[in-house]
C-alpha cells in the first residue's frame, strides 16, 4: 500500500520486473500516475471482495494473468529502473530544480 504520504516502496517495482508475479494491490490514484494500471499491468481492488474475485478470475485464466505480468515487467524496463531514478536526479541537479511528482513518470 502506498504511505500516508502517497509514496510507493521499491517492492511493488522488484515485484513488476520479476515477469513472473501478477501484483494485486488495493487502489491508490498514485498508482496511475506510475503506470500501473488495473487489467493492464496489475489488479487493483477497492475491496476485500474484489480482491477475492480478481484473485479467483486470474487463477483460472492465466493467459490474461500472463499478459498483464508482461506489461508489467515492460513498464518498469521502461520507466522504472535505477537507472532512470538516477538519470532524473543528476538532470534535475544540473538544473538546480526541486523534485516534481511528475518526474517519477519519465
Amino acid at each position: 500500500f502506498p504511505s500516508k504520504y502517497d509514496l510507493i516502496g521499491t517492492r511493488h517495482f522488484e515485484v513488476l520486473a520479476t515477469n513472473t508475479t501478477l501484483l494485486l494491490c488495493e487502489f491508490s490514484p498514485v498508482y496511475e500516475q506510475l503506470g500501473i494500471i488495473h487489467n493492464h499491468t496489475a489488479l487493483i481492488f477497492s475491496t476485500i471482495d474484489q480482491a477475492i474475485s480478481l484473485a479467483r478470475h486470474y487463477t483460472k485464466n492465466a493467459h490474461d494473468a500472463l499478459r498483464i505480468v508482461h506489461n508489467a515487467h515492460r513498464l518498469v524496463v521502461d520507466r522504472h529502473t535505477w537507472q532512470h531514478r538516477i538519470n532524473t536526479i543528476l538532470s534535475l541537479a544540473k538544473n538546480n530544480t526541486s523534485i516534481p511528482t511528475t518526474s517519477l513518470n519519465t
